[in-house]
């Protein structure tokens, strides 16, 4: 057997052997994840970065194609059939789909976790009692004539600013004829990026909250009557627990007629209580949860009196009609509804249009309070009827904008921590600072000695500057 034969034979034999230790289950050692693999996964960059662009680039979608907008506007646009795919996987309302919330639930749970991963060592450099040794690259020394007594008040007051002063640990140390004084950035600074950390938690989770329990959608109330739906974008109607009543409707201008206010006078009337409020522009009103906004108004059609002549110039028909409400004329088999209603067509005044089935044959007219102008079927059919406008009522009506935000006291409350996190960062770039004291002018009769010292921490930025202003400062003093 040749010497590479045998180092193999040998090697073979030294190598242990692989096993795959099967569970109880059936499953191996190497099939099973634990449940500190998934964690450590959650809470790993690189599901922070996979998470993040994917939201990113569903994001960019909801840029790209309008969000929120009409039926008729996303037909016109992309056509009936790909509009039902867009609807069909919530792309005409992306930021309130499942698959966005789930994202950013995804997102929460990952800055959660990294959250508590590093919150151990942050906390530990806040309450460590145990003082590190701090380096001080940059040292002046000076000399001064002035009692020790003077010059370490003259200094404490260079030391201490007062509107930093929250955020500065000032400490004097006496040691024989030595002493030292120090300022330098309060521990608790460092969880600056602790603090961002659970401010951006709040917002999204805030965000989550409003997304799936909140509500956003617009009413229009008549003058005098009252609605408890509210039309959501997407096309649902939400029923609100309480009824809003529209008191009445005022519409000021200015005397060249400018619009200058227009303001609702409404009445919520819940199960239990029951309250009057103002809505004006910038001046909403709520009521159990819900904020109310006056976003729009105007004048809708109500209600027209028509009256209808044979050729011979009978009547043959007088009252009142609503829009879409069927009339009939039961001895002539006649029915008719009216359509809709143009105050000025054409610039020939008012006009209603209606619909007319006469003996299986529908065709359109134009009612005007003149009956012998305009009144010839839109589509040529020759009329028997002669339709009058005799009368016509106009109702303003309130545009109100219904929006509950559950979720929005988290998001205040995010964006606050999230200031104070990007605050505590700019504290802590102010830097070290230590002064010490030598000897006494008032008592040996030899100068002061003054070590200036600075550290500018992680980030020197414009700190060289600061020590030299210092030096200055203590010179101008005290030299």
């Amino acid at each position: 057997m040749s010497l590479k034969n045998k180092k193999r034979k040998s090697s073979a034999k030294k190598a242990p052997k692989k096993t795959n230790k099967k569970s109880n289950d059936g499953a191996t050692d190497t099939d099973i994840v634990s449940v500190k693999d998934i964690i450590n996964y959650l809470s790993s960059l690189r599901f922070f970065v996979i998470v993040l662009t994917a939201i990113a680039l569903i994001a960019s979608i909801g840029t790209v194609i309008g969000q929120n907008l009409t039926e008729a506007a996303y037909i016109e646009q992309y056509g009936a059939g790909l509009y039902e795919k867009l609807k069909l996987f919530s792309v005409t309302d992306i930021y309130h789909s499942s698959y966005f919330n789930a994202l950013l639930l995804l997102l929460v749970i990952n800055l959660i976790l990294c959250t508590i991963k590093f919150a151990p060592m942050r906390l530990r450099q806040v309450f460590l009692k145990k003082e590190k040794k701090k380096k001080y690259p940059l040292t002046k020394r000076l000399t001064s004539k002035v009692p020790k007594e003077v010059g370490v008040s003259k200094i404490t007051k260079i030391l201490i600013t007062p509107l930093l002063r929250p955020f500065q640990r000032f400490s004097i140390k006496e040691d024989g004829d030595k002493t030292e004084l120090t300022t330098e950035p309060r521990p608790y600074l460092v969880l600056g990026a602790f603090i961002v950390h659970i401010g951006i938690i709040l917002i999204i989770i805030g965000g989550l909250i409003s997304s799936l329990f909140g509500m956003s959608g617009e009413m229009t109330i008549l003058e005098g009557s009252s609605s408890n739906e509210v039309y959501i974008k997407s096309g649902f109607v939400h029923r609100l627990d309480f009824e809003i009543t529209l008191d009445k409707f005022t519409f000021d201008t200015y005397k060249d007629g400018t619009p200058k206010e227009y303001r609702s006078d409404i009445t919520f009337s819940g199960k239990e209580n029951k309250t009057t409020a103002t809505l004006k522009v910038n001046h909403p009103a709520k009521f159990e949860g819900i904020r109310f906004y006056q976003t729009n108004y105007g004048i809708v059609f109500d209600s027209a009196k028509i009256s209808i002549y044979s050729k011979t110039g009978e009547k043959i028909y007088s009252g009142i009609i609503q829009e879409r409400m069927v009339e009939e004329i039961e001895d002539r088999e006649i029915k008719f509804f009216l359509i809709g209603f143009y105050e000025n067509l054409h610039n020939q005044g008012p006009m209603a249009h209606i619909a007319v089935l006469d003996d299986n044959k529908k065709y359109d007219v134009l009612a005007s309070p003149d009956p012998l102008e305009f009144r010839e079927p839109i589509e040529g059919v020759e009329d028997e009827l002669r339709f009058v406008l005799d009368d016509y009522n106009l109702t303003p009506y309130s545009g109100i904008s219904a929006i509950s935000e559950p979720g929005l006291p988290l998001v205040w409350a995010g964006f606050i921590l999230l200031s104070v996190g990007f605050l505590f960062p700019l504290l802590s770039f102010l830097g070290s600072f230590k002064v010490v004291m030598t000897n006494g002018g008032d008592k040996t009769g030899a100068p002061l000695t003054i070590e200036v010292f600075g550290s500018p921490g992680r980030i020197k930025g414009d700190f060289p500057n600061k020590f030299n202003k210092l030096v200055s400062e203590i010179e101008g003093n005290l030299c």
